[in-house]
């Protein structure tokens, strides 16, 4: 789906607010597993403006919560450049002149793949 009107945010899924840019206030859900963000039509979140690439980066929600990767560069997030990272509640992305705000209401969920730790049992 194309961003020319953003959806209302799903509080179940999650997802961005844009708190500045040129569509300030609108909101885009993480109804999907990917979300492509850039300025190319084939964008799920399409933004025009100075500093935003083709695919500028994707959001990909995982069974532990959304994670951003950047596509061919670097993606501030909190103000610091990366190129991978899992997103939180309250974090804010910078794309061009846009910044976005991520709502995650969900706690991670345990990493299916970590070992599990048995807790010993408490002596009488």
């Amino acid at each position: 789906m194309n961003s020319s009107t953003l959806e209302r945010e799903d509080s179940l899924n999650g997802g961005l607010v844009i708190l500045e840019g040129p569509r300030n206030g609108g909101r885009w859900s993480f109804s999907e597993s990917l979300t492509r963000i850039g300025r190319s039509d084939s964008c799920d979140l399409c933004f025009a403006g100075a500093g935003i690439r083709l695919v500028h980066c994707v959001v990909i929600v995982t069974p532990t919560g959304p994670m951003l990767r950047s596509v061919r560069g670097l993606t501030y997030i909190n103000g610091i450049a990366t190129e991978q990272r899992m997103l939180l509640d309250g974090d804010v992305i910078a794309i061009g002149p846009y910044r976005l705000e991520v709502h995650w209401p969900l706690l991670p969920s345990p990493d299916p793949a970590a070992p599990l730790v048995q807790v010993p049992a408490r002596a009488a």
